[in-house]
C-alpha cells in the first residue's frame, strides 16, 4: 500500500478506499521509475511532450534494478550487484 508521509510524523493513505485491506489483497500496483523512455520524435511532438496513448511498459525486476538517489541507495545497489554476480 502506498503511504504518503506528512509533516509532524502523520501518515496518510494515498487511497482511503483500501485502508482496511491487507496489502496481499490489493491489486498489484506499479510506478514509473523514469529509467528510460523511447518514443518516435513524431509521436512526442504530436502529443506535445505528453506520453502518447499507445505507450507501453517494461517491468523491471525489483531485485535487478535500484533507483539511486542517496548514498544508501548506492550501497544497496552495490550489495545487490555483488550478490547477483556471485549467484
Amino acid at each position: 500500500m502506498h503511504l504518503n508521509l506528512l509533516e509532524k510524523k502523520k501518515i496518510s493513505f494515498q487511497s482511503k478506499r483500501f485502508i482496511n485491506y491487507r496489502s496481499q489483497d490489493l491489486p498489484r500496483l506499479v510506478h514509473d521509475t523514469g529509467s528510460f523512455y523511447i518514443w518516435k520524435t513524431k509521436a512526442l511532438l504530436k502529443h506535445k511532450g505528453k506520453m502518447p496513448k499507445k505507450s507501453t511498459y517494461h517491468l523491471l525486476d525489483r531485485y535487478r534494478s535500484v533507483d539511486i538517489n542517496t548514498e544508501q541507495d548506492f550501497k544497496l545497489a552495490s550489495l545487490l550487484y555483488k550478490f547477483l554476480k556471485d549467484h
